[in-house]
């Protein structure tokens, strides 16, 4: 694909930037190497920079033109755009971001730089915006683990510095599965790419399933030596991302390897990333998709992923994946959001109430019993790491179980109402009414706390 590059300027209108075409040369550069790795070799850029000239309009004649003012002034000043695809850097007052209708961009000098670029020639080639969660919600260009989430994880190109531009020297990351997939680099039915264990039964028995899986470092152009860059299970999309070598994922935060869970688009038409949930790839970490609402008898509990062992030469990762078979109640423990509940062979279940100890108690025990059953799908190699973290988990239990108080804990609720009540006894309150009504509200809170 052959880019054409117009540095523009607005009649009347002084720049607001000052990066030369020497520079935006080599953003095209990194915006080159971007793509050749990601498309997987498919796709092979080659670019002319035409250097900054004043277009022969205002900058309200510019944005009254709307898409068709590149056109325009190629046609005022008399040259051609022979180009596979077109980019225009508006350097005005008024503009800002950037957009790609279709073989035309347009991105305002002060936004300009190659992951803003990416970005945008991303939709060139078939890809949305990638959403992410902001406080229980999905929001437009919110992941940061893909360019298509605009500007998440980047890193510094040395030489790209401009004052009036602060994103001219900001590339990367790379893109996610779900936009390779939208852009066709990548097949999500070949088993070299993916691994799919949405009907795999395996993932019910003891320790999962374990897949190794390489560092997503863009599309895989065939069966290669490299393992597979995801898995599909759960209605999610399993990746690994590092920031080692020389790729576009070199801002990642530390410690610098992550898993990257993103919805699973399924059918015919993919639909944009959006991004589930990442944490580090750290050796022992394990991680539930979804919660487990424990009374739907009929679907498996949510995707649960263990970490069983990083290679950072080869650039893989060894994960366990599973879940949950569904079964009757009487067959399980329980969760709940209200702290705890636990089944006890001819007991039942029993509640364990947030504000109690118990409760971590019971999370060290459930760590434990992960940690067991990684060791039973595990490598000899990965094994002693296992059973170092094992005894770790065992010693805090041990110490945190020395340490549980021999009475009731009561909640923070009731510490409270039995403050406020101490303090109606103090004769020097003004407002007792007031604080009788403080007093009831706690009690019928607590009231309802019990009964939950």
């Amino acid at each position: 694909m052959q880019i054409g590059v117009l540095l523009l300027t607005c009649k009347g209108s002084p720049r607001r930037t000052t990066f030369t075409a020497a520079q935006v040369e080599r953003v095209m550069a990194e915006v080159t190497a971007f793509y050749s790795a990601q498309s997987g070799g498919r796709v092979n850029l080659t670019w002319t920079v035409r250097d900054w000239q004043e277009a022969p309009f205002t900058s309200a004649e510019w944005h009254a033109k709307g898409m068709g003012a590149t056109q325009a002034v190629a046609d005022e000043l008399g040259f051609t755009l022979p180009y596979d695809h077109v980019v225009t850097v508006i350097d005005e007052p008024d503009s800002s971001g950037g957009t790609t209708p279709g073989s035309i961009t347009h991105i305002a000098a002060v936004d300009f730089g190659p992951a803003g670029l990416c970005h945008e020639l991303g939709h060139r080639f078939g890809a949305e915006d990638a959403w992410g969660p902001v406080n229980g919600e999905l929001e437009r260009y919110r992941d940061p683990w893909c360019a298509m989430g605009w500007l998440g994880h980047t890193y510094h190109v040395p030489g790209l510095d401009d004052p009036g531009a602060p994103d001219l020297h900001r590339a990367g990351p790379g893109m996610s599965v779900p936009t390779l997939i939208e852009t066709g680099w990548l097949d999500p039915k070949a088993s070299h790419v993916l691994v799919d264990l949405s009907k795999s039964g395996s993932v019910h028995q003891a320790g999962g399933v374990v897949v190794e899986l390489s560092a997503l470092t863009g599309a895989v152009s065939g069966p290669t030596a490299r393992g597979p860059v995801g898995v599909r299970v759960g209605g999610v999309l399993v990746e690994y991302r590092t920031r080692s070598g020389a790729g576009a994922d070199k801002g990642l935060p530390d410690p610098g390897h992550w898993i990257v869970a993103h919805t699973d688009p399924t059918g015919d038409t993919p639909v944009s990333a959006e991004l589930v949930a990442a944490f580090p790839a750290t050796v022992g970490t394990l991680r539930s998709f979804g919660e487990d609402d424990v009374f739907d008898l009929f679907h498996d509990g949510p995707l649960q992923v263990f970490v069983m062992s990083l290679d950072e030469a080869k650039g893989t990762v060894r994960l366990a994946f599973s879940r949950r078979r569904a079964r009757p109640l009487e067959q399980e423990g329980l969760g709940s959001g209200d702290g705890v509940m636990v089944f006890i062979p001819g007991v039942g279940f029993k509640p364990i109430p947030p504000h109690s100890p118990l409760v971590g108690i019971v999370e060290k025990v459930a760590a434990v019993h992960a940690l067991h059953e990684a060791q039973l799908v595990a490598t000899d190699d990965e094994r002693p790491a296992l059973e170092r973290l094992t005894r770790k988990a065992l010693d805090t239990l041990t110490e945190r179980s020395r340490a549980l108080p021999t009475g009731s804990v009561p909640s923070p609720l009731e510490e409270a109402l039995e403050y406020v009540t101490e303090l109606r006894r103090d004769d020097s309150l003004v407002d007792r009414a007031r604080l009788a009504t403080v007093e009831g509200v706690l009690a019928e809170a607590v009231r309802s706390a019990a009964q939950r």
